[in-house]
């Protein structure tokens, strides 16, 4: 599309709400937009929550990462892992309500 095509499609979506992500498969313009909106969609009402758990845990961790988004893992050498991880605050009480049911 040459430029004046893109700028009355850029001022038509400017109108519409919510804004349309405009891309071009030829240029990849537009990609990092749609992929942090999808992102942002996806995350919305996720809370971002911190755990430290012993390797032996191997259940709570695995119900993590079957029921959050793990965005970082760290493995000490004290044999724990600390975690990040998105989850709905229903899963979060979920997962509280597991971990105090161990030890």
């Amino acid at each position: 599309m040459d430029e004046a095509g893109r700028a009355s499609l850029k001022a038509i979506a400017a109108r519409e709400a919510p804004e349309p992500v405009l891309i071009s498969a030829a240029t990849g313009e537009g990609l990092g937009e749609l992929l942090r909106r999808i992102e942002a969609h996806l995350g919305a009402g996720r809370l971002l929550r911190e755990f430290r758990l012993p390797a032996g845990e191997g259940a709570l961790l695995h119900w993590l990462y079957e029921h959050g988004e793990v965005t970082s893992r760290h493995d000490y050498d004290d044999g724990t892992i600390a975690l990040e991880v998105r989850l709905t605050a229903a899963d979060a009480a979920r997962f509280a309500h597991l971990q105090g049911g161990r030890g």
